[in-house]
């Protein structure tokens, strides 16, 4: 299974989180998420980058702070770039 962008992922506790984007870095695959809550999916000020584990078919929140370095600028950049192609404002 391979994630896409706005793919909504529900956990067990009930948090909901909205896939803003997935890349692969040293053979897994990351993805960075947005928390949303309520029923319409209100985004939250809430951010994670979580791993995929596909040998156990969970998500990992990557805490790492050299990942976390490695991985921010990329999801930083393709953002910015989707963002332009799209001509979105904020």
């Amino acid at each position: 299974m391979t994630f896409r962008q706005n793919d909504l992922i529900e956990f067990e506790d009930n948090e909901k989180v909205m896939v803003l984007d997935a890349i692969e870095h040293r053979n897994n695959e990351y993805v960075f998420v947005n928390v949303v809550q309520g029923d319409d999916l209100e985004p939250t000020e809430t951010y994670k980058v979580m791993m995929v584990d596909y040998t156990d078919g969970t998500l990992q929140k990557v805490i790492d702070p050299n990942i976390l370095q490695e991985l921010l600028p990329r999801f930083e950049k393709r953002l910015r770039e989707q963002i332009e192609k799209e001509g979105i404002e904020g």
